[in-house]
């Protein structure tokens, strides 16, 4: 695609490389450290579009710019996880071996030197590209909004497994919302649209 040259485009990319090389250079040497607090799902899901969306922007779009842009996104949500420490070591390798898979037809002299750092006597060029795991493209919360008397008082993020039952009843306990309904007595009545809102009645 034609465009203005800019030394920036070349800057955003050197730090992302940046980027890319110290986790994977973190990863090598600390892959011994045991994560708690584990909560995979989103970053699951996040890895499994970004395999959904540069596989169609190679093979049909041919966008390769946004392409990379999704990497990117999957990077940077890689390291506020673990920053947090909510990963598994496991998981962690597993979303770098597949982000060094993808990365590789745009950059093949990096993804092959990080590859073989940490997976030694493994070839990356040998590796099937990734398949999407339709599982983990079904979000597993929803971000719901709670109103009172029609006003919109607050969001609770629940599972998509909750009975609508067990949602209710956890709206009127609910941090932001107990100072608007401080007496469950005065509850007329609870209007629940499913994966959209809740709006207690009073």
């Amino acid at each position: 695609q034609s465009l203005e040259w800019s030394d920036k485009g070349i800057e955003g990319s050197h730090r992302f490389l940046k980027k890319l090389w110290k986790i994977v250079y973190d990863f090598q040497v600390k892959k011994d450290v045991s994560k708690n607090n584990l909560d995979e799902d989103e970053l699951r899901f996040k890895l499994n579009a970004t395999i959904q969306k540069v596989t169609d922007d190679l093979e049909r779009r041919t966008s390769f710019n946004t392409a990379i842009s999704s990497v990117m996104e999957l990077i940077n949500m890689l390291n506020k996880y673990d920053a947090s420490q909510s990963i598994s070591v496991n998981f962690k390798k597993e979303v770098l071996d597949k982000t060094l898979i993808l990365l590789n037809p745009f950059v093949p002299h990096i993804t092959k030197y990080l590859w073989e750092q940490i997976n030694p006597g493994m070839i990356l060029d040998d590796q099937n590209w990734p398949k999407v795991d339709t599982n983990a493209r079904i979000k597993q919360e929803i971000n719901l909004v709670i109103q009172v008397n029609g006003k919109l008082r607050a969001n609770m993020i629940v599972s998509t497994d909750d009975s609508e039952e067990k949602i209710k009843k956890d709206a009127l306990l609910f941090e932001g919302i107990t100072k608007y309904v401080p007496n469950t007595s005065n509850v007329k009545k609870i209007i629940y649209i499913k994966d959209r809102l809740i709006n207690i009645v009073i």
